[in-house]
């Protein structure tokens, strides 16, 4: 009798393992994590952080091998990045992989900002990789760009980007409030060293859309690096004070923080330089400092603020 029971347990298993094994792998469940990644780098793109969206948007990619339609909108993003960041080459590479994974479908569907759809389709023509010209093969691509060879390694081509300027400002005329047209506008302008328009750009976004929580990210930065520091300031207080009614993620809220530390001390506020660490210690710890995207001279000088401050108060006491 004990014999047949474990028989009888034996062959259960070996059906339930059967049974495993026989579903198909469709049916597993997209990993959350690879889409949240998607969503993020999607926003970094719009935000124009293009380095950062790729940086995501290329593992959320890796994450939807089984996801055609996710991967392709992933491929876009990438490729226009890569395009706004002057590589032709790896802009070229990714955008054919977004077409091989788009197939025949409609990129419509794939619900992307339509400005990102119009710039999408505008590459695909001035690189010649439409339906019509699909046979071109990356191979082609690396001929194609050997011309730009001879700027050497870490040079990137110069781009005359006079008449996509004037034909956002001039889209900008009838949709003042396009949020991803004042985006592109500025990365074009930060990517020529031109400070004060990129400057006037985030600014007359502000204005339009005062809710948009990254303008006043971005403006904090440039004025930050414009040594502006009393505007910057200002700049990253609005972005703390909307935080407090929409979702900012952790490291831009603890960038904002650091920012205002250090312009404070800059300006001379020693009280309130001290008040703010006092507030935001615990947020602002060695390895937390080391995650923000601040220069590392930045970094060290923060450190070093915190740290005299802390030695202070121990020698007060």
């Amino acid at each position: 009798m004990a014999i047949f029971k474990r028989q009888f347990a034996w062959i259960l298993i070996i059906t339930f393992l059967f049974l495993i094994s026989c579903l198909p792998l469709s049916s597993q469940e997209t990993d959350p994590f690879y889409i949240n990644l998607l969503n993020h780098g999607e926003k970094s793109f719009l935000t124009g952080n293009y380095r950062e969206a790729i940086k995501e948007l290329e593992i959320a990619a890796f994450g939807l091998l089984e996801e055609n339609s996710l991967r392709a909108k992933a491929y876009i993003y990438i490729g226009l990045g890569y395009y706004n960041l002057r590589d032709l080459v790896k802009s070229k590479e990714y955008l054919i992989k977004a077409q091989e994974c788009l197939g025949e479908d409609n990129p419509h569907q794939l619900k992307i900002d339509e400005a990102v759809l119009r710039e999408f389709n505008n590459l695909l023509n001035s690189f010649q990789l439409n339906k019509e010209q699909k046979a071109t093969t990356l191979e082609k691509i690396e001929n194609s760009t050997s011309k730009f060879k001879e700027f050497g390694r870490n040079e990137k081509p110069k781009i005359d980007l006079s008449d996509r300027i004037e034909e956002l400002k001039k889209s900008l005329k009838t949709d003042p409030r396009n949020i991803s047209l004042h985006y592109e506008l500025y990365q074009i302008y930060l990517d020529q060293n031109n400070l004060k328009a990129a400057k006037k750009v985030l600014k007359d976004l502000v204005k339009k859309n005062p809710t948009e929580i990254n303008s006043h990210y971005l403006l904090g930065k440039i004025e930050f690096k414009d040594r502006k520091y009393k505007e910057a300031r200002q700049a990253f207080e609005k972005l703390l004070n909307l935080s407090q009614r929409i979702k900012l993620d952790e490291i831009k809220t603890a960038e904002a923080k650091a920012y205002l530390i250090l312009c404070t001390y800059y300006r001379g506020k020693r009280k309130d330089t001290q008040k703010m660490i006092d507030t935001w210690l615990d947020e602002l710890t060695p390895a937390k400092i080391s995650l923000l995207s601040l220069d590392i001279g930045e970094k060290e000088k923060l450190q070093r603020i915190i740290d005299s401050f802390k030695n202070q108060i121990k020698t007060e006491k």
